[in-house]
């Protein structure tokens, strides 16, 4: 990945130059350092019933870059003392539509879009194939690094296309403005951050992860999930409203527990994902870039504690966190006292909600999102009326049997919250799992920094979806 075309890049081409968030210095580290394809290179994949114009769009698609600043950026990392990306006046997305396509074909594109990765100091950061399969069959592939947008913005990104695509652009809302929101950040003390981390971790003597029961080897991505019926999630969503809670809050309290008698531990510490839209300021959550940063979250486990007590204790250590959350995970583990944190993620997908505008023409049968894994195991949470809960792990090192007994304990576990929340936390059970034999594998090395497990959006089939 070198900057080829950044030394010819004319002024006049540059409209605005920002400094890179903590989590897009960590990828941009990773991707340069991997020997293979880039580790954040993101593919998503929709099938698409109906009639679609190929030029309608690409059109939609280069007017959202139009709208959006940051998505026109490009990284350089050469010719500066910090990385930076540089926001082009203009910007194209890289498009071609190809007929009479066959499932072989697309495949074959996905694999050499990944081979051939993206020169971010050059390329045109946003990839777009268009296939047409048969008469009102269609697939597009939208491959992009995750160093460009996060999450929350792809949702938004796809809710505008829709809508542009649809000749619908004056019902959208203004864009957001980057400026604003980078120099609210700029104005946080890190100082004031560095010894808030420092405190809140305070006496921790290492990663708390389950038990590594596989036999080892190459690894072997797989996935289990959960899914909590109509009613009860509900049952979770009156919970948390009842006791003032955020879900996001509940999901990490229940997490915390299953942890702890799974690690044997009283003190346990993971990681999470936050949107990085805590900083006040109008349009915010409109803007799009790549916002999120990883943090880490302690659960200190008290078995006489009520359940609710626990939940209230973590709303308050998350408030007092969000004038914090800007600082970067290396940052964090180096004010710590050690950087053995965590070896997996809990990340909660909350996205803004998006119905499919009129005059669409098509709809979402199906989308695959595909990216690599930092950790070997993780849990992803997409929210909605049904919530369910991903799995995603390294087969090789958590057999399936393990992982599955993990997700009925935390079904079990959240049960037993619904029905009696007050219940101290020492007489809640975490399901009957069983208890696999095998060698206890050691962790990789957990002082690599911002590493984050993929996130996608599962909406309804009716339904532009990330």
């Amino acid at each position: 990945m070198a900057n080829r075309a950044l030394a010819a890049l004319a002024r006049e081409r540059v409209a605005r130059v920002y400094p890179l968030r903590p989590l897009q210095q960590g990828m941009l580290f990773h991707d340069l350092a991997a020997a293979g394809p880039s580790p954040y290179h993101r593919q998503v994949v929709f099938t698409l019933d109906g009639v679609v114009d190929p030029g309608r769009c690409q059109a939609a698609w280069n007017q959202v870059l139009a709208r959006h600043p940051l998505l026109r950026a490009l990284f350089d990392y050469q010719r500066t003392a910090r990385p930076v990306q540089i926001v082009l006046t203009e910007q194209m997305v890289d498009f071609a539509c190809t007929r009479g396509a066959t499932a072989g074909d697309v495949a074959a594109w996905c694999a050499a879009d990944r081979l051939r990765g993206f020169d971010l100091g050059a390329d045109p950061l946003i990839r777009l194939r268009l296939f047409e399969r048969g008469p009102g069959q269609w697939q597009l592939v939208w491959s992009h690094p995750h160093i460009l947008l996060d999450g929350w913005s792809g949702a938004l990104v796809l809710e505008e296309f829709a809508a542009l695509y649809a000749g619908r652009a004056a019902e959208l809302p203004p864009p957001g403005d980057p400026e604003p929101y980078l120099r609210a950040l700029a104005r946080r003390d890190d100082g004031a951050a560095r010894a808030y981390w420092a405190g809140v971790l305070d006496g921790y003597d290492g990663a708390a992860g389950l038990p590594r029961l596989g036999p080892g080897g190459p690894p072997r991505p797989a996935g289990h999930s959960i899914a909590f019926d109509a009613a009860e999630s509900a049952a979770l969503a009156a919970l948390v409203r009842r006791l003032g809670v955020t879900l996001n809050i509940l999901l990490q309290a229940l997490w915390g527990i299953v942890l702890g008698r799974w690690s044997d531990r009283e003190d346990v510490v993971f990681g999470t994902v936050v949107s990085g839209r805590s900083v006040a300021g109008a349009g915010v959550e409109r803007l799009v870039g790549m916002l999120i940063n990883t943090l880490p979250v302690r659960v200190r486990l008290d078995h006489d504690e009520p359940f609710s007590g626990l939940l209230q204790r973590l709303q308050a250590q998350a408030q007092a966190g969000l004038a914090h959350d800007h600082l970067g995970l290396a940052e964090i583990q180096a004010a710590g006292p050690s950087r053995d944190l965590f070896d997996h993620l809990l990340v909660v997908e909350n996205y803004p909600p998006a119905a499919p505008p009129p005059g669409l023409g098509f709809r979402v049968a199906a989308v695959d999102t595909a990216e690599a894994a930092n950790y070997p195991f993780g849990l992803v949470v997409q929210t909605g009326a049904v919530l369910t809960i991903t799995f995603p792990h390294d087969a090789a090192q958590f057999p399936a049997a393990q992982v599955a007994a993990v997700a009925d304990g935390l079904r079990h576990l959240a049960a037993q919250a619904v029905a009696a929340p007050d219940m101290p936390v020492g007489r809640l059970a975490v399901g009957q799992g069983t208890v696999l034999a095998g060698p206890v594998v050691p962790g990789p090395d957990p002082a690599t920094i911002d590493r984050l497990w993929r996130a996608q959006v599962d909406r309804s089939p009716e339904a532009i979806a990330l």
